[in-house]
């Protein structure tokens, strides 16, 4: 979680130097608007595998906020249930010495 909101403390100060310099001085840095999209990239994946590790997912939250208490946990294993199936449908092949060798499956060696 620290590293996370590094990553956003950074991209903060970044875009705030970078608006500053662009249009107060007159020249932004050239690496800025790189870096603040790879900062933003990682940002929002690493925080939203946090969200999901945390049941902090704004789907989770949605979709559990108008039913009745009793219902909850239900709910939340059905969506849980169907993220996982998804992300183990959507994994990449693996090949026998454990790269992602998607042409072995398409017989060209």
């Amino acid at each position: 979680m620290v590293i996370v909101v590094a990553i956003f403390g950074a991209l903060v100060t970044l875009t705030v130097a970078q608006v500053f310099m662009r249009y107060v001085v007159g020249h932004a840095f050239m690496w800025g608007d790189e870096l603040m999209r790879v900062l933003l990239i990682w940002g929002v994946l690493l925080a939203g595998g946090l969200a999901f590790y945390y049941h902090r997912h704004l789907a989770l939250e949605l979709r559990v906020q108008g039913l009745p208490p009793g219902y909850c946990p239900a709910v939340e294993a059905v969506n849980d249930g169907v993220i996982r199936a998804r992300h183990d449908r959507q994994r990449p092949a693996i090949g026998q010495d454990g790269l992602n060798q998607p042409w072995l499956d398409s017989g060209l060696k």
